[in-house]
């Protein structure tokens, strides 16, 4: 079952995967891909408490032009203390995002 479908097109905005308190703290999969013709895309992803602390899943990770990223091991955490976004650079990105 999908617990998230992104697509990014916005530089440098900080895009909400699993918000707190979803229920949705187990993750199985993140499947990355840069389906841009013309630009590659750098991709951070982190789990953030409520004091902003942060703990970097995958930390300023270029995506080359047409390549795809999958995140395999499954991914636990409490998402009554924690969230899960993502910062994707690029000068024009086309970046998605299923989360599973």
């Amino acid at each position: 079952m999908e617990k998230g479908l992104f697509n990014i097109t916005t530089s440098g905005s900080v895009t909400p995967l699993i918000p707190m308190y979803s229920g949705m703290g187990g993750v199985n999969s993140i499947y990355i891909c840069n389906y841009s013709s013309t630009n590659t895309a750098t991709v951070t992803i982190y789990l953030e408490d409520n004091d902003a602390v942060k703990a970097n899943v995958l930390h300023e990770t270029v995506i080359p032009i047409g390549v795809s990223l999958l995140l395999d091991h499954n991914l636990t955490f409490n998402d009554a203390v924690l969230k899960m976004d993502t910062v994707v650079t690029s000068s024009d990105p086309k970046v998605s995002i299923i989360i599973k």
